[in-house]
């Protein structure tokens, strides 16, 4: 009894070392506070600093920086490497109890009116939609910087989204003609034929497509006007910019690469970026030059409903650090990608939501054992998350795991393999997932013995053709991953049956 009265009493005599210190962040703080609870610090970024500087902090074994409900818009993203971060202590960056705080890579956009008369861009508004569209003046809420659209998809690099829209925390639509489906294209005026580097025809060789009717002659005014398509296969979507149109000979002419594989008759098309089709709630116009931003509501606007998304980089970077986890946090409205884990060891995101991004949502790339726990991905303009890593020479497991996610509503920009989970390298588990509501695959697949089992897969390859949910191929060296105990349901897409 003695013995164990001696054990019991060496366990409550710890140092006081091995407690963890905590800072507290809130949007009503103060950077010059001391982080307690009751006087919270008002940027992350401070608590961080306060980590590194206080002594108590510096002694301890486990570090935390608590943030309370609000939004936290990200002048900077957030980056934790080995400077921010020491390596003798692990941090958690997490939502108070009960809070759901948000880290935005965007800012609220407030004083919508309706149009005065006059205004340039309204005159081009359907005349139904003029009662309807409200107008903000981002330049004088200190927006400047709209991004470029660039030309993106399959064959072309990846890159951050231009400016977004998005109301009560959904992403809105750039103007679109037409608004469901697609046109297709009425002829190629070519007689030459794009053959790839393997010898196989794809398209005609074209700086243009026709077109049917006389619905772009509406949109002869258009500055920036780009066209989204399948143009030869239902499997490599791309955006091209419009160069000019020629209603005489009912012609669409693009600025050179002009469409992946060349034109073909029969194939879809759209174009967007034109106020001339902003005629339906929930579609957005933005006249650059002026910086003001034409949008139908879904309902009258008020407080935060609209966001616009800034951050081109990731909103929230690990790099080269070891056992972090962010917990519990809403990370939305960003330009790229959502969070990225580089060279990191033991990291984790869990119960968190990464929506409204304009790429991926989590990136893990190097390291081992990170892990996307329970999260909810959605609204993503390429894939949800990457897990890379290991040595296939060795065939030395990363052991990266997505488990327990909800991934949906992804590919919004980049219509073709940007699948809800990309891995590659050695070792990756992703297990136990929801996976829906896509244009083209859930999962792709390459590198060495992973495991991908008890996933629901549901309603994804719906706007594609030739595409799996699932997809590995093309290399004999990729071997040993076990696919077993998924369900899929509605699968299938154009020319699928």
């Amino acid at each position: 009894m003695r013995s164990i009265a001696a054990i019991v009493f060496l366990i409550l005599a710890a140092p006081a070392a091995a407690d963890t210190v905590t800072f507290h962040v809130a949007p009503g703080g103060d950077d010059a506070a001391d982080g307690s609870q009751a006087r919270p610090f008002a940027r992350i970024e401070r608590a961080l600093d306060a980590h590194r500087a206080d002594a108590a902090a510096r002694k301890a074994t486990g570090r935390a920086i608590v943030l309370a409900d609000g939004d936290y818009p990200l002048a900077r993203p957030i980056v934790l490497d080995t400077k921010t971060v020491p390596a003798d202590a692990p941090l958690v960056l997490g939502a108070a109890e009960g809070a759901a705080p948000r880290l935005l890579g965007g800012c609220a956009i407030q004083g919508f009116q309706p149009p005065g008369e006059g205004d340039p861009v309204a005159a081009r508004l359907d005349a139904e939609a003029r009662k309807h569209v409200l107008v903000a003046d981002l330049k004088a809420q200190g927006v400047t910087d709209f991004g470029e659209f660039v030309s993106r998809g399959f064959g072309r690099p990846s890159g951050p989204a231009a400016l977004e829209v998005f109301f009560d925390g959904e992403p809105m639509t750039l103007a679109t003609w037409p608004n469901d489906g697609w046109a297709t294209i009425a002829s190629v005026p070519s007689n030459q034929v794009v053959i790839d580097k393997t010898g196989v025809k794809r398209g005609m060789v074209a700086d243009r497509f026709g077109y049917e009717g006389d619905r772009p002659t509406r949109w002869l005014d258009a500055q920036d006007a780009w066209v989204h398509g399948y143009w030869t296969h239902d499997w490599a979507d791309s955006y091209e910019r419009v160069a000019a149109i020629d209603p005489a000979a009912r012609h669409i002419v693009t600025v050179a690469p002009h469409g992946v594989y060349g034109y073909k008759k029969g194939q879809r098309w759209r174009i967007l970026n034109l106020p001339e089709e902003l005629d339906r709630p929930g579609e957005w116009y933005l006249d650059r030059h002026a910086g003001r931003l034409y949008l139908w509501p879904p309902r009258a606007p008020k407080g935060s409903d609209v966001v616009v998304s800034l951050q081109e980089a990731p909103l929230v970077s690990l790099r080269g650090v070891e056992g972090v986890t962010l917990r519990g946090l809403r990370i939305e409205a960003g330009r790229g990608d959502g969070v990225t884990m580089t060279d990191c060891r033991g990291c984790t995101l869990e119960r968190c939501t990464v929506a409204n991004m304009g790429q991926w949502g989590v990136v893990i790339r190097g390291g081992a054992r990170c892990a996307v726990r329970r999260c909810d991905l959605r609204d993503l303009g390429e894939g949800g998350a990457v897990l890379d890593g290991g040595d296939r020479k060795t065939l030395t497991p990363a052991g990266h795991e997505a488990a327990d996610n909800t991934v949906r509503r992804f590919g919004r920009w980049c219509r073709t393999y940007r699948p809800a989970f990309q891995i590659g390298g050695v070792g990756q588990r992703v297990r136990h997932n929801l996976i829906e509501d896509a244009p083209h695959s859930a999962v792709l697949i390459g590198g060495n013995d992973h495991l991908i089992e008890l996933n629901l897969v549901q309603r994804v390859c719906r706007d594609t053709g030739d595409v799996g949910a699932m997809y590995i191929g093309r290399d004999w060296t990729e071997r040993g991953t076990v696919i077993r105990h998924n369900r899929f349901r509605d699968i299938g897409g154009i020319g699928m049956g």
